[in-house]
């Protein structure tokens, strides 16, 4: 029988902003199994995070999953003095394990996102790439690598990430990305960006 859990496994790709989740085969008797972040070319991953599925329609395409805090995120939540728990997520797989959506809520904001199947292929064979896959950190180090660090946070709709990230390829003179999310900031409404488009236009 093709459950909604039994047919999550594999890698998906958003349909708005081409990141990648890659769901491992969750554990029939116990319901629990990990996913990993990535994003399309960028032949990276984060570490496993930790799923246990709540409960199911066995027979038709919801399901609920409870995620479990990685080390990363705890790091995360004593730098930023905020709390990223997620919520439970509502995950609706198709029957014909083509589509997937993801809705829950996340360090205060409430996220909906519509993932398409790619394959699935097991994550430990090959990368994106097609290159030995390895750990890399859920998080990169905002000091070394902060656009690494800020793109994560604004592919969960974090509007300040996304004003970083303009700020910072202003400050290095590529005008062009620096628009494209200070762009992305001000449609949600986010004042300084606001500002610094308008800036960027004269």
């Amino acid at each position: 029988m093709s459950t909604p859990s039994k047919r999550l496994a594999g890698r998906w790709r958003n349909v708005d902003n081409n990141g990648e989740l890659y769901f491992s085969p969750i554990e029939s008797e116990l319901g629990i199994g990990t996913y990993r972040i990535g994003n399309r070319g960028r032949g990276s991953f984060g570490q496993p995070i930790r799923i246990r599925i709540l409960r199911e329609n066995l027979s038709g395409t919801e399901l609920f999953y409870k995620v479990y805090k990685s080390i990363g995120i705890k790091k995360l939540e004593v730098a930023l003095g905020k709390d990223l728990t997620q919520s439970d997520t509502r995950c609706c797989v198709s029957t014909d394990g083509s589509t997937m959506t993801l809705e829950y809520t996340w360090g205060g904001s409430q996220y909906f996102s519509v993932y398409r199947f790619i394959d699935n292929e097991l994550f430990e064979e090959q990368s994106f790439t097609g290159q030995s896959a390895g750990p890399a950190p859920l998080l990169p180090d905002p000091v070394s690598n902060p656009i690494g660090y800020w793109v994560i946070l604004a592919s969960k709709g974090d509007v300040n990430a996304m004003h970083q990230l303009g700020n910072i390829y202003e400050q290095r003179e590529d005008k062009s990305s620096a628009k494209r999310w200070y762009g992305r900031a001000a449609k949600q409404g986010h004042r300084i960006s606001q500002e610094a488009m308008s800036r960027l236009r004269e």
